[in-house]
């Protein structure tokens, strides 16, 4: 009786003259193996000239996958900012198999202080919501465990980045409300210290002093603090004589307030907010912003190439923002238009080109 060996990984390496990791990642279909077409293409003949079957792994008897995110969140998984982001990550995650867990950074900052280390155990990268907190990373050094930032809340050279453009919000937002005829723009933008609304203040000062002249200061606005900061903002934005004819920035409570003050959006104020488009489902807005998913799946992307090469330089990757319309801005009449409108320019300014050096 003819006994017939089984075709092995290393029989097929062999004979495509490649090692077994080049062929276990063409049969897995592991973007993270870098393979040429041509060694791709010898692989499979071989596959197919020896007649090699791949064992199937009851999932039964699968072990747990060793992906494990730890996610830093700045706010509270529920709010609607975080919400939004921690299920950016969670979706290619699912992808590779892997899992994520979720601490506030306050929640970790102090389990670390207190000694306890068993959150990080089993880890296989970490993700930052907006900002880190330089304790933990440090602690995640000594263990070898990639860290990734989402957001620009700071600005960090030796840590890997994902973020919306700074300059792309005030750019967008300004250019497409002058579109409609907007000239009285209202903006409301969190409390310093925070990279990405500074950078936004600095573009959002140039562009007002364009369109109002000296005015424009009574229309710029940065809150005091996070929590109820930017609704007294908006509030007295609304109260102005000359109220603004659009708000932007941080204004994702405005539809509510304006409410309460008896306008009515778009047809009284037009409102155009960061990021998302707003958290009731009954009152949409428009909104200028990166594609959250992208942003959640390079961030992942970003932890698995760091985990194969730590000692690479560090990568920041900028998104590019974009207009998404949902109803809450409107054309003005020429009557709120009476000076004319001044462009923004489709090219930098000088202070948005001594941004970008600064940032490079």
């Amino acid at each position: 009786m003819e006994i017939t060996q089984r075709v092995t990984l290393r029989n097929v390496a062999q004979r495509a003259g490649v090692s077994t990791a080049a062929v276990s990642g063409v049969l897995t279909d592991n973007r993270h193996i870098k393979i040429s077409q041509p060694t791709r293409d010898r692989i499979i003949q071989a596959v197919r000239a020896t007649g090699y079957k791949r064992r199937l792994v009851n999932p039964r008897n699968r072990k747990k996958s060793p992906l494990t995110i730890l996610v830093f969140s700045r706010w509270a998984p529920e709010q609607p900012h975080a919400s939004i982001r921690l299920k950016a990550i969670e979706l290619p995650l699912l992808e590779h198999g892997g899992r994520m867990i979720v601490y506030t950074t306050d929640q970790a900052h102090a389990l670390i202080t207190s000694g306890k280390f068993s959150l990080l155990d089993g880890v296989t990268g970490a993700i930052f919501l907006s900002r880190v907190d330089r304790m933990c990373v440090e602690m995640m050094r000594t263990r070898n465990i990639p860290v990734v930032v989402i957001g620009s809340g700071e600005y960090y050279d030796d840590i890997d980045m994902v973020y919306t453009d700074p300059l792309g919000y005030p750019r967008v937002a300004v250019r497409y409300l002058q579109s409609l005829g907007h000239r009285r723009i209202g903006v409301v933008l969190g409390p310093f210290p925070h990279f990405s609304y500074e950078v936004s203040w600095m573009a959002y000062k140039d562009y007002l002093a364009r369109i109002m002249g000296k005015s424009y200061a009574s229309y710029l606005r940065m809150a005091m603090n996070e929590e109820g900061g930017k609704y007294t903002e908006i509030q007295k934005l609304l109260s102005m004589k000359n109220r603004p004819t659009a708000i932007t920035g941080q204004c994702a409570n405005g539809i509510l307030i304006a409410e309460q003050l008896g306008l009515k959006v778009p047809e009284d104020v037009s409102f155009l907010t960061y990021d998302t488009p707003g958290t009731w489902e009954s009152h949409p807005l428009s909104y200028v912003g990166s594609d959250e998913n992208a942003i959640g799946r390079q961030a992942v992307e970003l932890l698995l190439a760091r985990k194969q090469h730590p000692d690479e330089t560090a990568r920041h990757i900028i998104f590019p923002v974009s207009m998404h319309d949902h109803g809450s801005c409107a054309r003005v009449d020429e009557k709120d238009n009476k000076q004319g409108i001044l462009a923004v320019s489709e090219r930098p300014t000088r202070r948005e080109k001594a941004e970008v050096l600064v940032q490079q």
